[in-house]
């Protein structure tokens, strides 16, 4: 039950963090809440190009985690599975404190919960 939990936050939170990013890369105007505050408004094009990389990446692990819960076809086996899951904790786990020590005051009041959870449900799903 708890997993499961886990993982639904987990889905949800990265099918928004998606959003946001493709709306970053299609030039909507909350630099300051994005790559440390330092762009207010519209980023530059060279960040608007990873806006776009993180939306693919934030949806395929969106669609990782529909797997987990069995609504897709994982593209890894059991082992390769678990060792992912902890992969992907420990890069939340980096989010969240980086998220958390930003300089950009708005960047931290945000992002700071949503990562601290994200990666405390992904910590959940990796156990």
């Amino acid at each position: 039950m708890l997993e499961t939990v886990a993982v639904w936050l987990l889905v949800v939170a990265f099918l928004k963090l998606s959003l946001f990013q493709l709306a970053l890369a299609l030039g909507a105007g909350w630099g300051e809440l994005a790559f440390g505050g330092a762009h207010k408004g519209k980023l530059p094009n060279n960040l608007r190009i990873v806006s776009a990389f993180s939306f693919l990446v934030a949806l395929a692990l969106a669609g990782h985690y529909l797997s987990e819960l069995g609504f897709l076809p994982s593209l890894l086996d059991g082992g390769n599975r678990t060792v992912a899951n902890w992969v992907f904790f420990g890069f939340l786990a980096v989010g969240a404190v980086l998220n958390n020590i930003s300089r950009s005051k708005p960047e931290r009041r945000l992002w700071g919960p949503i990562t601290l959870v994200m990666a405390a449900s992904a910590l959940i799903v990796a156990l």
